[in-house]
């Protein structure tokens, strides 16, 4: 993993090279916020590999929009995997305690 100044709007991206995967996250995250956006971009390591988002939504008619929300729904599962979901929790609950973003919270 890397950590570099992405601008105002990437907050990381995967990216691979020469036999090599990589994920660069924004320096300027909080810890919750690296630490989902890495199992953000490991969603797309798992499901997307050989893809690339910038290429999608500037060369093809593919939405884009498909592979994020798988990323989306990977990451928000790794992170409540092994989570002990008691009764009286709602799905916001179990995510807030997973460090989950409110706005991924759709993704349970």
């Amino acid at each position: 993993m890397m950590y570099a100044d992405l601008g105002k709007i990437t907050r990381g991206f995967f990216h691979r090279r020469l036999r090599r995967n990589y994920i660069v996250l924004h320096e300027a995250l909080l810890y919750n916020e690296q630490r989902f956006t890495c199992a953000h971009e490991l969603g797309h390591y798992f499901y997307d590999r050989g893809t690339s988002y910038f290429m999608i939504e500037q060369n093809t008619l593919q939405l884009p929009g498909k592979f994020e929300r798988r990323a989306n729904q990977f990451a928000v599962r790794l992170l409540c995997a092994g989570s002990e979901i008691y009764p009286d929790e709602t799905i916001s609950d179990i995510c807030f305690k997973n460090g989950i973003p409110e706005e991924m919270h759709t993704f349970y």
